[in-house]
């Protein structure tokens, strides 16, 4: 296992750690902001990926896109959630769903690929 591979991983798992961490903080009834920084701050973890990584120029856009949507995205769906549910059990789900397209866009092993 190569240097940037354990960095790949350290990464995604922090930035995967910040954001179901500010979703729990938000079902708490924590600060929202808080909440929107911690989402932020894992998202953009995520996108600083395609500056240290050896990935295609595919990869990176498709990277790149996915994390800067899928903040907005995750954003948008914590008041959509509470709105129209009533409870926030939407969100952990939305981010679970773009944190592991954006894993798959940065793998770079078939094996990596298959897993997320």
């Amino acid at each position: 296992m190569e240097l940037l591979d354990i960095v790949r991983y350290a990464v995604l798992s922090a930035s995967m750690s910040l954001v179901f961490l500010g979703d729990a903080l938000h079902r708490g009834g924590r600060s929202r902001a808080v909440y929107v920084f911690l989402k932020v701050l894992g998202y953009s973890a995520l996108a600083l990926l395609t500056l240290f990584q050896p990935l295609n120029a595919l990869q990176q856009q498709l990277l790149l896109i996915t994390a800067v949507l899928g903040a907005l995205i995750s954003l948008f769906s914590a008041p959509y959630s509470t709105i129209k549910y009533g409870s926030k059990s939407l969100t952990m789900i939305t981010d679970l769903l773009i944190v592991t397209t954006a894993m798959t866009f940065a793998s770079r092993y078939l094996l990596e690929l298959v897993l997320f």
